[in-house]
């Protein structure tokens, strides 16, 4: 297994995760395009799709998330079912974690559901602890209409200090 960057293309190899025509997919493909977006995945040689991913947004519009300069956010983070609770999740997370470190951020956040209470105790034991705000619309998820997610229960923002 390997942790490596993503690319666009390699979108097509993670359909256990994004609907075939997922707006969002687009605008995070965009927004790699334009340097303000980075995206993890696991790879294994036996097999075709991609086992997982986790983003780095380094510029969000909300910029208690990612400001562009010391603070970024973290999302989308997923293992393929069928391949939990062998490790490759913490060696995405501590892929993603050095490079947070070599892009020189202080400050990370991540968003959790309030209705997830167990993702929630993951990220508080990777040190997300300080609850910045909640939020009720959600930058890293557009409709078809291309307008950002308006949500009912809020995202938690949690901050990590580097």
């Amino acid at each position: 297994m390997i942790v490596r960057r993503g690319t666009k293309d390699d979108f097509k190899r993670l359909d256990w995760g994004w609907n075939k025509d997922y707006p969002t997919k687009e605008m995070f493909i965009n927004r790699m395009k334009n340097g303000v977006h980075e995206f993890w995945v696991v790879e294994s040689k036996e097999v075709s799709e991609l086992l997982g991913e986790f983003h780095i947004v380094l510029e969000s519009p909300d910029k208690d998330e990612a400001d562009g300069k010391n603070r970024a956010y973290l999302c989308v983070f997923r293992i393929h079912p069928s391949y939990r609770g062998i490790g490759l999740g913490k060696k995405l997370k501590e892929k993603v974690f050095s490079r947070v470190e070599e892009l020189d951020k202080i400050e990370l956040t991540i968003g959790v559901k309030k209705e997830s209470p167990r993702i929630r105790s993951m990220y508080h034991r990777w040190g997300f602890t300080e609850l910045i705000k909640k939020k009720y619309i959600d930058h890293h998820n557009i409709n078809y209409y291309g307008e950002y997610s308006k949500l009912e229960i809020p995202i938690e923002l949690y901050l990590k200090k580097c």
